[in-house]
């Protein structure tokens, strides 16, 4: 396979010479890089018990899958409308592949301390990176885009692969400019610190929009009328990236005008242009740029972080009622705020909540206004209420586990005789920092919408809330937080325990809705929940270090 892409790398040594690039340099560099790359994994596919090609191998096989519903689209639409869709999911999917697996790639410094004292430009090492790149997600865009192909040839015509298969290399080489266009920008002007949170924050924004569009889209779409549909002779067209690919299917069914060759000269032009503009003067500073932030100790980013520690603090001190638990709360506190990982895994997740109440609005088949309405007739809203406690057993999971864990001696090493009550304090930052907040703003929302009549079940929702924080813990009995090495969340196995974890809540919202049934059963409800949390919190800050060495022997 390293041999077939040097060669055909071969075909086009006048373009990369025409980046500005060594040729015989640029060959050797990416040879070494495509060699290593059989030994890196994908991010969605790490485990500890497959190889990196076997991983890379299930992933093609997953984009082919999601292509071929895609490119059934074909006969059902105008060629330009059907190709803008194929187009426009390429780009989406190729984008948040190269910002999830090769944002490492494209900002490591590893490679400078070997080639930066040797007589190689920092323009030919950037070649060799977008190189490298454009031919993993290449091998993505053709595994997305095997439907399409014969599909496309079948309907359109047997040149049409080879045409679509043009259209592709730009589509990719279009994505590849503009991501790096922004990270070579937020590289001048952010440190390292920020620029690593930017980009987590990007990839937490792309996992969410992909829910929501695979949410919303097929509700809003109307496949029944595709075939009515023209884009052709929009304005929008000509700022709209997917159409200027789409015009060459265009060209090839029917007869083509002045704006389908318009289209096709920016599908060509503007990628080509846009990869030569950042390669030949953007490129010169990239080096510096990585040398200096990998050299960047500055305190900058750190001024709103000490703002935050009074609020941590004062609510330290309120909420945990022993030193094991204070420490226990300032560390998943901190942590939280701090680890990117453990960003990344659940920040997504607090982000669903919000959008399921939306999706309820858009299933239902009367109105919004409707909807709202009937909240409290129907008793709807204690959906709403324990959101937040469903989106709890995702946080207790993810927070044993960090790529640091070596640092967990640190534990042994204080004078803690119970490690619960650490745990304790841990669970009380969670709460506190995720789900409360969400309980607070659904709160406000029902007290607008339902009145003052839903206080009674808000008062219940908030002290079973509690009880399945706790009894969550009691039950998995998890790990100390950030103890854990990531490798064993990524090992497999979990998941139907993780969903089991679920029932919790779901019982916890059952049996409320069920005393909704009975008069005054909610308001009686709600001092013996509350008591039961206590229960369930002095049990958990009983676990000595018994109780954890056991669980550690049980995995």
């Amino acid at each position: 396979m390293v041999r077939l892409i040097l060669w055909c790398f071969d075909l086009v040594r006048p373009l990369v010479r025409l980046f500005g690039a060594d040729y015989t340099q640029f060959r050797a560099i990416l040879q070494a890089k495509l060699t290593l790359d059989s030994r890196r994994q994908s991010a969605g596919f790490r485990s500890s018990s497959a190889s990196p090609r076997a991983t890379f191998t299930i992933s093609l096989f997953i984009y082919a899958f999601l292509g071929l519903f895609v490119g059934f689209l074909i006969p059902n639409a105008a060629p330009l409308t059907a190709m803008m869709l194929v187009h426009t999911l390429v780009m989406v999917m190729v984008a948040m592949s190269l910002i999830a697996d090769f944002t490492g790639v494209l900002i490591d410094t590893t490679d400078l301390a070997i080639l930066g004292p040797r007589p190689v430009s920092g323009r030919t090492i950037l070649v060799a990176r977008l190189a490298h790149i454009c031919t993993y997600l290449g091998m993505l865009g053709l595994a997305l885009s095997a439907g399409t192909l014969a599909v496309g040839a079948i309907v359109y015509h047997p040149v049409f692969s080879l045409l679509y298969i043009g259209t592709l290399v730009c589509n990719i080489a279009l994505v590849v400019f503009l991501v790096n266009l922004f990270y070579l920008v937020a590289l001048r002007f952010t440190n390292l610190e920020r620029f690593k949170d930017l980009i987590v924050y990007f990839q937490i924004a792309m996992t969410i929009m992909m829910v929501f569009g695979y949410q919303i889209m097929p509700r809003v779409m109307d496949f029944e009328n595709l075939s009515k549909v023209d884009y052709l002779g929009r304005w929008w067209t000509y700022v709209y990236p997917p159409c200027w690919f789409a015009a060459p299917a265009e060209a090839l069914v029917r007869q083509p005008n002045e704006m389908v060759w318009a289209l096709t000269a920016e599908g060509v032009l503007i990628p080509l242009l846009g990869l030569l503009l950042v390669v030949r003067y953007l490129a010169p500073g990239f080096s510096r740029s990585l040398a200096e932030l990998g050299s960047d100790v500055s305190g900058r980013g750190k001024a709103w972080r000490t703002r935050l520690m009074p609020l941590r603090d004062r609510l330290g001190a309120w909420v945990a009622r022993s030193p094991e638990q204070r420490v226990g709360f300032d560390l998943a506190w901190t942590m939280a705020a701090r680890d990117r990982q453990f960003k990344l895994r659940v920040y997504p997740t607090m982000a669903l909540i919000f959008i399921w109440p939306i999706i309820m609005l858009l299933v239902a088949d009367e109105t919004a206004a409707q909807t709202i309405a009937g909240l409290s007739a129907g008793k709807k809203h204690l959906f709403l209420l324990y959101l937040g406690a469903f989106m709890f057993p995702t946080m207790l999971v993810q927070l044993q586990f960090s790529h640091q864990f070596e640092a967990a001696w640190i534990y042994r090493a204080l004078p803690v005789r119970r490690p619960g009550e650490l745990m304790v304090g841990a669970l009380k930052a969670l709460a506190w920092r995720f789900v409360l907040p969400v309980y607070v703003l659904f709160t406000v929302g029902l007290l607008v919408l339902v009145g003052p009549s839903a206080l009674p079940d808000i008062a219940l929702a908030l002290c079973l809330t509690g009880v399945v924080t706790v009894g969550l813990a009691l039950v998995m009995n998890p790990g100390l937080p950030f103890s854990t090495n990531l490798s064993a969340l990524q090992s497999g196995g979990k998941f139907g325990k993780n969903m089991f974890l679920m029932i919790l809540p779901a019982a916890a919202g059952l049996g409320h809705y069920l005393l909704t049934k009975l008069p005054y059963a909610v308001a009686a409800a709600i001092v013996p929940a509350a008591l039961l949390y206590l229960l369930f919190e002095r049990i958990y800050a009983g676990f000595g270090w018994s109780n954890f060495e056991a669980r550690s022997e049980a995995q």
